[in-house]
């Protein structure tokens, strides 16, 4: 199994906030404070993704060690499978031609249809509140999505680890005899 040493001073804090923002965020008022603040306790102990707060208030997603990072725009377009398919606008580096601020479809999987579903609905009923309360439950999502990603990778290097030294003992146990 691979172990990446990503060594973040955030880790563990995926609710980023800009200093900038710091004039903004006096002109609101103490439920969006406090909306922010639950955040940030929810949001705690991630580890593939960070929802930032720019110094205008607005949410960007990021996906850690990746291009990746999505803004203005989490809507869920349907269900396929164990996935979900979710419009955005790209906020991440430059990349095949995909430039900031352009229209982007991601596909979340999750481990079963009916989980794919339930991220569905909780974006969609997100959206309905507010624009921070979609990018909340995306960030959420996304992570969700990544963490059975590395669990599906996990085991695939565990299968593979073994069927290696299966390999490896029956050569040993059965040598060819003209070697």
């Amino acid at each position: 199994m691979q172990v990446n040493n990503n060594y973040s001073p955030n880790f563990g804090m995926a609710l980023r906030i800009a200093p900038k923002a710091k004039s903004k965020l006096q002109q609101q008022s103490l439920e969006y404070l406090t909306k922010l603040r639950n955040a940030g306790e929810e949001l705690k102990g991630h580890k593939y993704v960070d929802l930032d707060i720019s110094e205008t208030l607005s949410p960007v997603v990021n996906r850690r060690g990746c291009a990746n990072a999505y803004k203005d725009c989490f809507k869920p377009i349907n269900v396929t499978n164990r996935g979900v398919e979710v419009e955005t606008r790209w906020a991440g580096n430059n990349v095949s031609g995909i430039q900031y601020g352009d229209t982007y479809k991601t596909y979340l999987k999750f481990a079963s249809e009916e989980e794919a579903q339930s991220a569905y609905n909780a974006l969609q009923e997100a959206g309905k509140k507010s624009h921070f309360d979609s990018a909340l439950e995306f960030t959420k999502l996304v992570e969700k999505a990544e963490i059975y990603k590395a669990e599906v990778e996990a085991e695939k290097a565990a299968h593979q680890a073994k069927v290696n030294a299966e390999v490896d003992k029956l050569l040993s146990d059965f040598p060819d005899v003209d070697a």
